[in-house]
């Protein structure tokens, strides 16, 4: 039985020790794709002329956004002007007139709001002195005054500021610094709302654009 056990342990540690000088499997190396990109060679272009054109990044044609007679255009062909710089001017008179008179009506308007609020509230007085001395229609009756007299005055304002906007308009103005470098309509001519009258050009800003073959694109150093 002795024999029996040593000869099972001798067994068992010669497996171990046989296992223990075994080496280890190796693991398979994961190759990762590396993106390649192809540079051009420089000499390739450097004596290559490609046709292109300069275009300004701003560059726009200014009009009115009103009608009426040009008074004054100060700036010409090559001028060079400054941001808000005045460009041309429509006669404002008729802008003025219609400005003072929807003025003058929003003053009417709120006189008679005026005279609405002051009933209402003469009516609304009595009612709450002597519940019995006016009726409800005639309660009703002042209130529909005061709203119509408030909608009234509502709507005059609204063109009180449409007619100052109008105005305003009559100034042509630079969006930006340029230079004029077209213009369209003459001083004492008749003009419309978006008709041209100069075109301006930023020039501090450029962009170029060149034509390139397609056989070449894929060349170029970028």
């Amino acid at each position: 039985m002795k024999n029996k056990f040593n000869f099972l342990v001798g067994g068992l540690l010669t497996t171990l020790i046989f296992m223990g000088c075994q080496e280890e499997t190796p693991v398979a190396e994961i190759v990762r794709p590396v993106k390649a990109l192809k540079v051009a060679d420089v000499g390739t272009f450097e004596n290559a002329t490609f046709n292109g054109i300069a275009k300004a990044t701003q560059e726009v044609d200014l009009s009115f956004r009103v009608d009426g007679p040009m008074i004054s255009r100060p700036v010409n062909v090559g001028d060079e002007v400054k941001e808000s710089q005045l460009l041309a001017r429509i006669d404002p008179r008729d802008y003025e007139v219609r400005l003072r008179s929807a003025q003058g009506q929003l003053t009417k308007a709120r006189a008679v709001l005026t005279r609405a609020q002051a009933d209402l509230d003469r009516v609304l007085r009595i009612q709450k002195e002597d519940p019995g001395a006016v009726s409800e229609t005639m309660i009703d009756k002042a209130r529909q005054s005061k709203d119509s007299a408030q909608a009234e005055i509502n709507s005059l304002a609204a063109a009180v500021d449409r007619a100052k906007d109008d105005l305003q308009y009559t100034y042509l103005k630079a969006p930006f610094g340029g230079i004029i470098t077209q213009t369209y309509r003459e001083a004492f001519e008749n003009v419309r709302r978006k008709q041209p009258v100069v075109r301006l050009l930023d020039p501090s800003q450029i962009e170029m654009w060149i034509n390139v073959p397609e056989s070449q694109i894929s060349l170029a150093p970028y």
